[in-house]
């Protein structure tokens, strides 16, 4: 477990992008946001595997995800010694996955120094 919690307190300090609801019609959902965009390919695929595009498509509030990107990703993995393939696996997966998920739209990954809490 304490990888795992380590992996979770990585994506607050390694190359997240914010996906904010506020900057979009309300037909672009996350799952749009995220597809549509090559440097959050393995965030798609922990998203898919979690099985929760639906449930972020369909949040009614509005909210922003700081979303992991592909060096982001690489990087924790490293550091922790783990797999693409075992993220994916990890039965904590979604868990982890909506740690990164805030209700609310006036938040900016520029506007968190590392330590802050949302």
């Amino acid at each position: 477990m304490p990888k795992l919690l380590a992996f979770a307190f990585a994506f607050s300090l390694l190359g997240l992008t914010a996906c904010d609801s506020s900057d979009v019609d309300d037909t672009f959902t996350v799952t749009a946001a995220v597809t549509g965009d090559a440097e959050l390919s393995t965030l798609e695929s922990a998203v898919v595997e979690a099985n929760l595009a639906a449930a972020l498509d369909d949040m009614d509030e509005e909210y922003t995800v700081f979303a992991p990107t592909d060096a982001a990703f690489t990087a924790a993995l490293d550091d922790l010694g783990l797999t693409p393939a075992q993220l994916l696996a990890d039965a904590n997966l979604a868990s982890i996955l909506q740690l990164h998920v805030v209700a609310g739209s006036e938040l900016e990954a520029d506007d968190l120094d590392d330590g802050d809490t949302v």
